[in-house]
């Protein structure tokens, strides 16, 4: 079944048709993301990373010595020596050759802040513990630990230091017997750090980029030891290849473990630990759970394959505490990659209000007495200072710059024309959105400045006076026949003809060249700009009245529509003449310019886009902040694709109104908002393929990207994006969505033939 065509009878030749084959149900449209992943933005909160512990020493004996003394004193003691141990240098101790009552040692004298300090080695023996040698660690000459046994593996060790000006640190190797084994009889000493004690943190960060922190005292454990791995080669095929992060990884085969664990943190107040992650585990077949323990305690439990990154927040009352991250597995281990589970950006922070965030970000734009789908509509957030959300808290909201109300929800009221600001404030902290404008209520008769050109069309130079009616349909502006424009025009009106739900259309052509057409489609009290999107010269603009529509029956006058029959001639015609040039990529300003299904100077479209893109400059930014938008906000309408009764419209403004599209409206929704940011895009479509998807000019050239396609089925939740039909030079040679073999009739390769815009409403 293909995409139902838009006035087939009025429009023999519109392509825009939409497959995007799927017999996924329809999904409700996802919730909001909890905790840090609800901004409804691209970008999260900035999550700053709280002070470290102090680095005092770093000794991996790479360079020497360093600061370290080495001697050696009694018969036959050998000082230390720097040796190539497993992968790195080591400080290596030998007794073999060395007498009864023979020292060796390493020390080091250091000045230190007033605090407390933590020491962290590792070492490796090779000394039996009945020779009575051993490895001992002075601290100010007071002995602290020693170190001995047979074959020993590299364990890493940690003592905390009293606060003082001034600490020695010493390993002494001691032998008081003559006697060996038939060993090395030798102890080896790496990875010396000494810092500003970690315990007790108020406040944790982990985000695996080095590593794992030991200064958090992190113990990892298990039949599977967990692993630090590379988002891109785990994630590759839902994230964007440009993402380089780091996370842990936890897996385990049958009746295994494989832990993180925190043994004591130490909190001085409430706080919240707030951690990321993404399970790939078979709850049937592999019976794995990932698990959260606070003090022993279950706290949290998860399970599922191909989930999605999200984030969970934990309350941790003060006091002291121990964390684990668990997979445990009861069942068979699957050799598929998976049963695993990704874990990032570990954080425990106290549990108050650090700073406050007040969305939509960005410049707002609205207007006196608007319509209440382009209210504006104003919401805050109280951030921890890892940026993680408090729920519940109570905002008051204030308007500056003029008179004006936010009411409980969050609309802004203004009363007078102006530039105003919206300040929230909660728990003693406060935020202020950017600039909101408020425009007359006649805002659509005056001249307008366009964002996405940054240029001011004046619209009307010649409006005459006057109405044209008729019994169904009466045009209040302009009333002059025969006038010029710059840019654009305003029409101004009101159908009445209940049994077509009040609809009337605009066919606007430009008479050197009859085949560049914009349609346009009015419907009750219309207010609405006409773009002269071909170039400076003379259009025709026609207005029709409809005398049929069928209308998808389920969804009434707000479905789609079809077999539509209009007047003849028209109710009105208007002779135009475009006084404004653009120079876009083929000359004129047909792909920068809105159109009657991609409304890219409509308040509402233009407030998302400067939400989405707030913070970032350059084209390739945007481009993928509103990808990734549409992707996280829109789920793929099956019942519009499958049943033509059912089809709900496909122009931008009712996908982001329902968060439900097929193919056409994903790509009408992405081209007004990339128009609105001043990045040319159109429209392509295959009749062969029964799919529609956009071209991006960016960099000086046409890119090529499928929205839908990147959108995957079935719907994954609100932080699930792909990236394989991303800006590419072409899609030759990309499989198909669902990467199956294809039929004779339906290639894996996209077809080519090319579709533009032209016909776009």
């Amino acid at each position: 079944m293909k995409d139902k065509l838009l006035f087939p009878a009025l429009f023999a030749v519109l392509l825009f048709a939409s497959a995007c084959l799927t017999t996924a149900p329809v999904a409700e449209r996802p919730p909001e993301r909890a905790g840090m992943e609800n901004v409804p933005a691209a970008l999260p909160p900035e999550r700053p990373l709280p002070a470290k512990p102090e680095l005092i020493i770093s000794e991996t004996f790479n360079n020497g010595l360093n600061a370290w003394l080495a001697e050696n004193s009694g018969r036959g003691s050998i000082p230390p020596r720097i040796t190539r141990e497993g992968d790195n240098n080591a400080l290596e101790f030998a007794s073999q050759g060395m007498n009864t009552g023979g020292r060796s040692s390493v020390s080091c004298t250091v000045k230190t802040p007033q605090l407390p300090l933590e020491l962290f080695f590792k070492i490796k023996t090779d000394i039996g513990s009945d020779v009575e040698t051993a490895l001992v660690l002075y601290i100010d000459e007071k002995k602290t630990a020693s170190f001995n046994g047979l074959y020993g593996s590299w364990n890493t060790h940690s003592f905390s230091i009293a606060p003082a000006t001034a600490h020695t640190i010493k390993w002494v190797l001691e032998k008081n017997s003559d006697y060996y084994y038939d060993t090395s009889n030798k102890v080896w000493l790496d990875d010396i750090e000494l810092r500003t004690e970690a315990e007790p943190p108020s406040i944790i960060y982990e985000n695996f980029e080095t590593g794992i922190n030991a200064g958090y005292r992190w113990l990892i454990g298990g039949a599977v030891t967990p692993v630090i791995t590379q988002a891109q080669a785990e994630t590759s095929n839902y994230q964007y290849f440009g993402n380089s992060s780091r996370f842990l990884k936890l897996g385990a085969r049958a009746g295994g473990l494989s832990i993180l664990e925190l043994k004591k943190i130490a909190p001085d107040t409430d706080s919240a630990l707030s951690f990321r992650f993404k399970t790939e585990i078979d709850l049937k077949q592999a019976r794995q759970t990932f698990k959260v323990y606070v003090d022993g305690k279950e706290t949290g439990s998860w399970t599922g394959l191909k989930q999605v990154w999200r984030t969970e927040t934990i309350f941790i009352p003060r006091g002291e505490h121990s964390i684990r991250f668990e997979v445990s597995s009861a069942g068979i281990f699957i050799v598929n990659g998976l049963n695993a589970v990704y874990l990032d950006d570990i954080s425990l922070v106290p549990d108050r209000t650090d700073r406050v965030v007040v969305y939509p970000r960005g410049k707002q734009e609205t207007y006196i007495g608007a319509d209440s789908a382009e209210m504006l509509r104003f919401r805050a957030e109280a951030l921890r200072s890892d940026g993680s959300v408090r729920k519940g808290a109570l905002f008051s909201f204030t308007v500056s710059g003029g008179s004006g109300s936010v009411n409980p929800d969050g609309v802004f009221t203004p009363s007078a024309p102006g530039t105003y600001t919206i300040t929230a404030r909660a728990d003693g902290k406060s935020a202020s959105n950017s600039q909101i404008t408020v425009h007359p209520q006649d805002y659509m008769r005056r001249s307008y400045t366009w964002q996405g050109t940054g240029k001011t069309y004046r619209g009307y130079e010649d409006k005459g006076t006057g109405s044209l009616s008729s019994a169904n349909i009466r045009i209040d502006y302009p009333t002059a026949k025969t006038f010029n424009a710059d840019g654009f025009f305003t029409l101004e009106g009101k159908v009445t003809k209940p049994n077509v739900y009040n609809y009337a259309f605009v066919e606007v052509y430009k008479l050197d060249s009859p085949a560049l057409k914009t349609r346009y489609l009015l419907r009750d009290q219309f207010s609405m700009r006409i773009w002269l999107r071909f170039g400076p010269g003379a259009y025709t603009v026609n207005v029709y009245e409809i005398v049929s529509i069928n209308l998808s029956a389920a969804l009434g006058s707000e479905g789609d529509y079809s077999g539509a029959a209009y007047s003849s001639p028209p109710f009105a015609s208007f002779s135009v003449t475009n006084t404004r040039g653009e120079d876009g990529p083929d000359g004129d300003g047909r792909w920068i310019y809105p159109s009657g299904e991609a409304q890219s100077d409509n308040f509402v479209v233009i407030n998302l886009l400067n939400d989405i893109c707030w913070g970032l400059n350059s084209e390739e930014e945007k481009i993928q902040a509103i990808h990734d938008y549409i992707v996280r906000h829109t789920v793929y309408d099956a019942e519009s694709f499958l049943y033509e009764d059912r089809r709900k419209k496909q122009d931008a403004l009712t996908v982001l109104k329902n968060g439900l599209a097929v193919c056409q409206g994903y790509s009408n929704t992405a081209i007004a908002l990339l128009r609105a940011a001043g990045i040319p895009s159109k429209r392509i479509s295959s009749n062969r393929m029964n799919h529609g998807w956009i071209n991006i000019f960016v960099n000086g050239k046409w890119k090529m990207a499928d929205i839908t396609w990147d959108d995957p089925q079935p719907d994954n939740g609100p932080n699930f994006v792909q990236y394989k039909y991303y800006l590419l030079d072409d899609f030759r040679g990309v499989p198909n969505r669902d990467s199956n073999s294809p039929s004779s009739t339906n290639p894996a390769e996209y077809d080519h033939i090319d579709f533009t815009d032209e016909l776009g409403f």
